[in-house]
C-alpha cells in the first residue's frame, strides 16, 4: 500500500514539475479570425428534373466562418468552419415560371501554411461540407420539388497577402476550391417523391460524386479595410460554377455575388511569459 501511494505521489510531483516549466518556458498563442457577411448577386440554374429551361436570378445570402491560425506549437496548421444560407428567386425567359431554391452549407477542415515571404502567406489543405435545401417550381405540377442533398470532400487553397496604404493595414484573401469527390441524393430520370417516400423506390438515390459526374467550382477573393484594433470591414465577390449529370438527370448553377462584411480579430495567449515582441497579427 505504502509503494502504491509513494508511486503516485512521486508521478503527481512529476506532473506538477512538467506544468510549471510549460507554464513558465513555453509560450502558446493564437490568432483567431471570425467573420460574418451577407451577400447579393445574380445566379443561373438549370436542372431538368423540374424544366428543361434555364432560370435566371437574384441570389442572397448569409454566413459566417473562423479561421484559427495556431502559433508556437501549431504555427503550420489552422483550423477553418463555418456555415452560410443562400436563397434564390429566378425565372424563365418567357417570363412565366418562377423557380425558387434555398439551402444550407456546413463546413469544416484545416490548412497548412506557408510563408513566403513576410508579406505572402499560401495555404494548402482540404474541407468537407454538408448541403441540404431544395429547389421548388409551381408551373411543375408533376415534379414541382428537388431536394438539394450532398456532402463533398473540397481540395482546397488559400493565399493572401500583406500590404499597407500610408500606416493603415490592408489584406487581400483568396480562396479556391473543387470539389474531388462525395456523396449526393438524386431521384432517377422521371422518379416521382411519392414512389421514394410511399412505395419504398430509394435503391439507388445515393450517388457517388466525383469529377466524371459532377465538376464543382468555388472562389472567393476579398480585401479587408480596417476600421477598429480589432475590426475590419471585408468587402469581396464569390464565383461559383457546378456541372452534374448524375442518374441521367443534369444540372448546372452559375453564380457571382457581392459580399460584404465584418472581420473580427482576436489574441488568446497561454502560460505565464508575457506576449512575445515578434508576435504580429
Amino acid at each position: 500500500m505504502i509503494r502504491k501511494l509513494l508511486f503516485v505521489l512521486i508521478w503527481v510531483i512529476a506532473f506538477i514539475n512538467i506544468q510549471a516549466q510549460t507554464d513558465t518556458t513555453t509560450r502558446k498563442y493564437r490568432l483567431t479570425t471570425e467573420g460574418l457577411w451577407l451577400s447579393v448577386g445574380h445566379s443561373h440554374t438549370y436542372d431538368n428534373y423540374l424544366s428543361s429551361q434555364l432560370y435566371k436570378g437574384i441570389s442572397f445570402g448569409a454566413g459566417m466562418d473562423q479561421t484559427r491560425f495556431y502559433s508556437a506549437d501549431y504555427q503550420k496548421i489552422s483550423k477553418y468552419d463555418g456555415m452560410d444560407f443562400h436563397a434564390a428567386l429566378e425565372e424563365n425567359a418567357a417570363r412565366n415560371s418562377r423557380l425558387i431554391q434555398m439551402y444550407y452549407r456546413g463546413f469544416y477542415g484545416a490548412h497548412y501554411h506557408i510563408d513566403l515571404n513576410e508579406r505572402v502567406q499560401i495555404m494548402p489543405g482540404a474541407y468537407t461540407d454538408v448541403e441540404l435545401g431544395l429547389k421548388y417550381l409551381p408551373h411543375n405540377g408533376n415534379n414541382p420539388v428537388n431536394v438539394i442533398g450532398s456532402s463533398s470532400f473540397w481540395l482546397s487553397a488559400r493565399w493572401q497577402h500583406k500590404f499597407k496604404i500610408g500606416k493603415e493595414p490592408f489584406r487581400i484573401i483568396e480562396h479556391p476550391s473543387i470539389s474531388a469527390c462525395g456523396i449526393q441524393f438524386s431521384p432517377k430520370y422521371t422518379q416521382l417523391y411519392y414512389d421514394i417516400a410511399y412505395i419504398d423506390d430509394y435503391d439507388g438515390n445515393i450517388v457517388f460524386t466525383h469529377f466524371g459526374n459532377k465538376l464543382h467550382f468555388r472562389n472567393d477573393i476579398s480585401v479587408d479595410f480596417p476600421i477598429g484594433e480589432i475590426t475590419r470591414l471585408r468587402v469581396g465577390m464569390t464565383t461559383e460554377r457546378m456541372f452534374y449529370d448524375v442518374s441521367n438527370l443534369k444540372g448546372r448553377l452559375f453564380e457571382n455575388a457581392l459580399k460584404i462584411g465584418i472581420v473580427r480579430r482576436s489574441y488568446v495567449f497561454k502560460g505565464k511569459t508575457p506576449i512575445p515582441e515578434f508576435f504580429v497579427e
